[in-house]
């Protein structure tokens, strides 16, 4: 079991098995919402083997997205990614790749470079369960970002303020 301080912090912990309204409840808060197979495979199993399960699915293959032809290209990465998150049974890792997206915010219209864009969801994906700390400092130095928050025209005489700011908040 990975976390006796939820186990012990559950109000459900104390009965042997989940319920099937326990287990939805805690797919839609832990993905993107439980699908009939995992309801069936989980209800009435053990708590501990329900939140192990979840942090042991692994994480969807995306593989590269479609390269852009031209900066006029209709092709959207972002609608390409939730697509692939939308169609297939994603766990716990793709949920906390998007909250780590929607944390560490950017733009490609301010970045203007969807490879940098791409580099940096990838960085997500690699630290989306991993430590905290791994996470920021990976963050600290992407491209992506230091573009977003004008970082990469800083030095040390004159240091840009923007990540420092968005970090503190």
């Amino acid at each position: 079991m990975k976390f006796d301080v939820i186990m012990k912090s559950c109000a459900v912990c104390d009965c042997a098995a989940v319920s099937i309204s326990d287990v939805a409840h805690l797919l839609r808060r832990a993905t993107f919402g439980p699908t009939e197979v995992q309801l069936a495979k989980w209800s009435r199993a053990p708590v501990a083997s329900v939140i192990d399960q979840l942090f042991e699915a692994p994480p969807i293959v995306l593989g590269p997205p479609p390269a852009l032809a031209n900066d006029k290209d209709p092709y959207d990465p972002p609608a390409w990614w939730l697509h692939h998150i939308g169609t297939r049974e994603t766990g716990l890792h793709e949920k906390l790749v998007w909250f780590w997206h929607g944390h560490f915010a950017t733009s490609n219209a301010k970045v203007g470079n969807w490879d940098l864009m791409w580099q940096q969801h990838m960085l997500l994906r690699q630290h989306a369960l991993g430590n905290f700390r791994g996470l920021l400092h990976a963050v600290t130095i992407d491209p992506a970002m230091l573009v977003y928050l004008d970082g990469d025209n800083s030095v040390a005489e004159h240091p840009n303020e923007n990540y420092g700011r968005e970090v503190m908040e």
